[in-house]
């Protein structure tokens, strides 16, 4: 008979902010947690480049005063850093049909989120079956 090593989960709780994770949304967000934020240097604005031969998608932090620069929002009731993504995933192609969320790394200054490589599916309050 197999012995588990079971742990209580304690209500409420939540993963930290340890790992770095970056969401692209089906709203057309691309949504950095307090973590990821940071290891960009916490900038107002930022660039969105793309590999499209590896399908990778680069941010980093840029003048505000550049005409490529995307605002960065914090959300009020959260540590969610939001950049408008919706003209940028339209252009290469990048799924949005529902939100996926993904490990990030920095590579020379700028944050690599790899689109081939989704943690998983991001289940939204709005999209969860009703508790009966």
């Amino acid at each position: 008979m197999p012995v588990y090593d079971f742990e209580t989960y304690v209500r409420g709780e939540r993963p930290g902010p340890e790992k770095a994770t970056a969401t692209i949304t089906k709203q057309g967000t691309l949504n950095l947690n307090r973590r990821a934020y940071a290891l960009l240097g916490e900038p107002k604005t930022v660039l969105l480049r793309y590999d499209a031969r590896q399908k990778v998608v680069g941010v980093r932090a840029i003048e505000e005063a550049d005409k490529n620069a995307y605002v960065v929002r914090k959300h009020s009731s959260s540590s969610i850093y939001s950049i408008a993504f919706q003209g940028f995933a339209t252009f290469y192609k990048i799924g949005m049909e529902e939100s996926r969320r993904y490990n990030v790394e920095v590579t020379d200054g700028t944050l690599v989120i790899d689109t081939t490589k989704p943690m998983g599916r991001v289940i939204e309050a709005r999209d969860a079956p009703p508790i009966i």
